[in-house]
């Protein structure tokens, strides 16, 4: 399945360009569907008017309507491949309203599979803040560049070695004080063996740690993610881009239930409204005074004569 053409949008009503946060917070319930090409089937009012469209204008466009042509394509090809894959993407996007102005959405796709294909994909869409803008369009502006963020370029000691460093630090301080009060020896000697101890239950520690480290790269493992996502490049970062993945996840799914619900609310009020009026209707013509005065037909058959 190649990625879906780009469509031609058809503009909603240009409004003044502004803070596109205002009048719009998390509550909100920013869904899109669409098919298994791209192809929007239904999308909240509350992401419609952040898009500058009506809902209705979006429907049946592909969703590249809203794709912004600065991004560079290795991001799209990357989210388009894991979705396709039957696996959901969460990154930061870089969106085009329909008056033009660009908009930044913390996205995150579920395609939503029957009996092995995909049926439809799901995206929710949450307004970042502006720290998290800031980190991704500097990454990406060194990814469209062809190379990695300096952070990542960096070598990556590992969490014992780091902690152990910073405890040799400490025993190096005592060490010193027992040089000047102690023969030579026995001073190597403290030193030798803060060193040894150190090093051991840092070891220790770092077993329990791992398994849990290991558990979260089950989940996820992007080290670009990470790096946007929590401003770090080590394992802090990556229990904690695991966590935000659940997290989404978990909102992902309560908004898709509350759009759900809303629907057949509103469905239910509207069917609600069609029988009172049926019913009216039925009413009124059975005790209409036009009714009675009616003649009635003679319903005997005639004879024969």
């Amino acid at each position: 399945m190649t990625e879906p053409l780009l469509a031609s949008p058809s503009r909603g009503e240009e409004i003044p360009r502004k803070n596109l946060r205002e009048g719009h917070d998390q509550s909100e319930a920013l869904l899109l569907l669409t098919d298994s090409e791209g192809l929007i089937t239904y999308v909240t009012d509350e992401f419609a008017s952040l898009a500058g469209y009506t809902g209705k204008s979006l429907i049946g466009l592909s969703v590249n309507c809203l794709r912004h042509p600065s991004l560079h394509a290795a991001l799209y090809r990357d989210l388009w491949s894991t979705i396709q894959s039957g696996e959901s993407w969460m990154g930061m996007l870089l969106n085009r309203r329909a008056d033009g102005q660009e908009f930044w959405v913390d996205i995150f796709i579920t395609p939503i599979i029957d009996h092995g294909q995909i049926i439809e994909y799901q995206a929710v869409y949450q307004l970042p803040g502006q720290l998290l803008i800031d980190r991704a369009r500097t990454v990406y502006a060194v990814r469209a560049r062809g190379s990695l963020p300096k952070q990542l370029r960096r070598p990556h000691l590992g969490r014992t070695i780091r902690q152990t460093a910073i405890s040799c630090i400490a025993f190096l301080a005592m060490a010193a004080v027992t040089f000047l009060h102690a023969p030579t020896f026995l001073a190597l000697s403290v030193l030798t063996a803060g060193v040894i101890f150190s090093w051991v239950a840092h070891w220790l520690e770092e077993r329990a740690f791992s398994r849990f480290l290991e558990e979260s790269r089950k989940i996820v493992q992007q080290p670009i993610k990470q790096l946007i996502y929590t401003g770090r490049v080590d394992e802090v970062g990556q229990v904690r881009l695991s966590q935000l993945m659940l997290k989404t996840k978990l909102n992902a799914l309560t908004i898709r239930l509350q759009v759900t619900s809303r629907n057949i609310a509103s469905q239910t009020t509207q069917l609600g409204g069609i029988i009172r009026q049926c019913s009216t209707t039925a009413d009124n013509q059975q005790y209409s005074p036009k009714a009675s005065l009616l003649p009635h037909k003679n319903l005997a058959p005639r004879q024969k004569r």
